[in-house]
Order: C-alpha cells, then sequence, then structure tokens
C-alpha cells in the first residue's frame, strides 16, 4: 500500500494571527462588562433609590420593645439586653486571682468553664459595697468571649421601647439620632477636595435626606450654620485645612 502524501493547504501555511485574537478577546471582555457592570449614570440611579428609601419614614407599626434586665450598682440603676445574658447566677466559690487588675474580683467555675467576673463598681470607680446574698453574676456571652459581671441587687426583667432607651442614652428621638447620624456623615462628604464641585442636593441624596431643604434645616439645627457656610468655614477640618485631604 503507498503512502499518501498530506500537502500543507493554505490554511494551514498561513501563520496564526496572534494579534488578532487578542482584540476579539478584548472586544468580548468589554461586552460582558457592558452586560454586567453598572455604568456611571446606572449606578447614581440605584445610590438616588437608596437614598429615598432610607428617607421615607417608617409606618404605623408597634414599636419594637427591648427586653431589659435591671440592676444596682451601688444606688445607680443599670441594665443590660437580655440577649446579651447567657444566665444569671449566684456568687459562690470565687476564686481571688493575684497580680491582676482591681476591676477583677476574680474567677468561677461554671460547669467545668472559667469565667473571669468583673466588678464595674470598680472599673468605673464607683462606691464600693461588701458582698452579700443579694450580690448576682450576670455571664455575658458574645463575639466569643464569656465573662461575667457582679451585680449588687438583680431587681427583674422589663421591656422597654427602643425610642425610651435612645431618648435616655442620645437626649432625643430616634428621627433625631438618624438625622444626627445623616448630618455626621456629610460632614465627611463636605471635606472631600472634591466637595465644592459637588451640588448640595447630591451630597443630601448621598446620606438619605430627602430632600436639599430638609438637609440645610437639619445642619443649621446641630451645626448653628449652612453646609455651605461650615464648608467653607473648614469647620472641624484637619489643621491645614483643606489642603490636608489633597
Amino acid at each position: 500500500m503507498s503512502e499518501r502524501t498530506v500537502r500543507p493547504t493554505a490554511a494551514h501555511r498561513q501563520a496564526i494571527d496572534w494579534d488578532d485574537i487578542h482584540r476579539r478577546l478584548e472586544r468580548l471582555r468589554l461586552t460582558i462588562e457592558r452586560e454586567w457592570v453598572a455604568g456611571p449614570a446606572e449606578i447614581a440611579r440605584i445610590l438616588h433609590q437608596r437614598a429615598q428609601a432610607l428617607a421615607m419614614p417608617l409606618s404605623a407599626e408597634p414599636e419594637p420593645e427591648l427586653e431589659v434586665i435591671e440592676f444596682l450598682l451601688g444606688e445607680e440603676h443599670y441594665g443590660i439586653a437580655s440577649s446579651a445574658v447567657r444566665e444569671v447566677l449566684a456568687l459562690t466559690d470565687l476564686a481571688r486571682v493575684p497580680c491582676t487588675p482591681p476591676f477583677v474580683l476574680g474567677i468561677i467555675n461554671v460547669r467545668g468553664e472559667i469565667v473571669s467576673v468583673i466588678d464595674l463598681k470598680k472599673f468605673f470607680a464607683l462606691p464600693g459595697q461588701d458582698i452579700t446574698d443579694l450580690n448576682r453574676v450576670l455571664l455575658l456571652e458574645g463575639r466569643g468571649m464569656l465573662f461575667g459581671i457582679l451585680a449588687d441587687r438583680l431587681l427583674g426583667v422589663r421591656p422597654q421601647e427602643l425610642s425610651e432607651v435612645i431618648n435616655t442614652a442620645y437626649g432625643g428621638s430616634f428621627y433625631d439620632l438618624v438625622n444626627r447620624a445623616r448630618v455626621d456623615m456629610a460632614k465627611v462628604l463636605l471635606r472631600e477636595p472634591r466637595a465644592r464641585r459637588r451640588k448640595m442636593l447630591d451630597i443630601a441624596l448621598s446620606v438619605g435626606f430627602s430632600s436639599q431643604s430638609t438637609f440645610y434645616s437639619q445642619f443649621r439645627k446641630q451645626t448653628g450654620m449652612t453646609p455651605t457656610v461650615w464648608r467653607d468655614k473648614g469647620e472641624g477640618w484637619p489643621e491645614g485645612g483643606e489642603t490636608a485631604d489633597a
């Protein structure tokens, strides 16, 4: 049987054009990016929708309640969310540990777990009291930590409306707290070197205000001046003014 000679065709003889292949791959990449990655206009639209959603008033649903464990430290009342408390124990078999800070009362054995007990009165420099049968240990657990805090007396568990907690801690309503956070974020944006090129409405919407007038009203309420004046005066800027961020 005679051997058949295979002659290379023109296609075989033609060298591969790698530059053309790279150009095709680049066009394919750009096409995919246009399909899956939002452009500047789309990003601006999404951010605007999010800002409007954040600025919408809350519905008239019942206000959530926070269950609080109330206890005494000296003569003062304190509370901690029950979700942070694993259990409440009587103070028994406390072992003192030498060479520890004064606020570390000692350690206890909780079913095989060695737990440190913290005396908050010493930590906060409150008047001390002798340990009695009324003392309790609140075992706190979270973020991979487990420790106890000493309470002079446990008063009980009671529900507390979230607005009451916010009012006590921040001296205002939930809306005041949200608007304060929005103004603080606006201050960050106003310190940016490109802030003078941004419209105030853009900054207002970026931090969650629904209109420029509301933004100006809340900003003036908290700072005593408009955002424009605050920016031009360089209030709260690092030493050296705007050039510190450049």
